[in-house]
């Protein structure tokens, strides 16, 4: 029966964090699927349910079968029994629930159908499960979704994050996984420009609140560099629409707001961006 391997790490750099909780570093495997994890907790962590259930059910089992149950009481063994009956009644109600879903969309091109339409494929209870984990951002269903393998393998993390910089339009080395944007192509400012006196008031903090705004659009996007998409894209109009949002005195030809701190240029962009700004920050 496969058993739970314990590691040990020789280096930080080859410690992998583990896939649960994205935060520890991991000092377990899964003997089912290899995935490293950092304690019981995230053992048992819902999206890892196929595995840690199937694990805890084989463990009774061999402790029903085995010689050691025998001193244990009909009371405990019928304990034991009522706990497999459960895993398999909540599994089977799971897989129907999903087949049930899947083949209600399944000859659907999610692609191309409207959200309106896709919303009345939904039944009720699936209607408000989605209303529950919308309304719930932190909550587990919402860091299920945000932390599930398709959205991660499509995520896009923010190229001043990555080891090293690789220009727009190069190809990262096939070594390194591709989850960091390419470093954007830097704009050349013609000399007579950048030689000029300073003609007005210093404008160093409203640059920085453009940077933090360019920060939390990236990172809300899960698209990087911003300049990589296409004017032709979705993604494109909801990023000029968050930029615009959040530091619309950079659009605004005639705006002449100027801020004489870093404070002041922070709270200025919480109180664009609301409350969605509260974790970024």
């Amino acid at each position: 029966m496969p058993e739970i391997v314990v590691v040990e790490h020789e280096t930080e750099e080859k410690a992998k964090t583990c896939v649960f909780c994205r935060r520890q570093v991991s000092r377990y495997l899964c003997p089912t699927c290899n995935a490293p994890y950092c304690s019981l907790t995230c053992f048992r962590h819902q999206s890892h349910s196929q595995c840690s259930e199937a694990f805890y059910k084989r463990e009774i089992e061999t402790d029903i079968q085995s010689g050691t149950s025998a001193s244990k009481s009909a009371q405990e063994r019928t304990q034991m029994l009522g706990i497999l009956k459960r895993f398999e009644e909540e599994s089977a109600e799971e897989e129907w629930d999903e087949n049930s879903l899947a083949m209600r969309l399944g000859d659907l091109d999610l692609d191309s159908l409207s959200a309106e339409a896709l919303w009345e494929k939904l039944n009720e209870e699936e209607k408000a499960r989605f209303l529950r984990t919308v309304n719930d951002p932190d909550g587990e269903a919402a860091r299920q979704i945000l932390n599930s393998e398709v959205l991660l393998s499509e995520n896009v993390l923010p190229w001043w994050e990555g080891q090293s910089g690789i220009a727009e339009g190069e190809q990262p080395p096939s070594s390194r996984p591709q989850r960091y944007g390419s470093m954007p192509t830097l704009i050349e400012v013609p000399g007579e420009l950048s030689n000029r006196a300073a003609a007005g008031p210093s404008l160093i903090f409203n640059i920085a609140t453009l940077c933090l705004a360019y920060a939390y659009v990236t990172r809300t996007m899960a698209r990087s560099p911003l300049s990589s998409l296409e004017i032709q894209d979705a993604e494109y109009e909801i990023a000029s629409e968050l930029m615009q949002r959040s530091v619309p005195f950079v659009f605004d030809m005639t705006s002449k707001e100027r801020f004489s701190s870093f404070g002041e240029g922070m709270t200025y962009l919480w109180s664009r961006i609301g409350s969605a700004c509260h974790t970024f920050f």
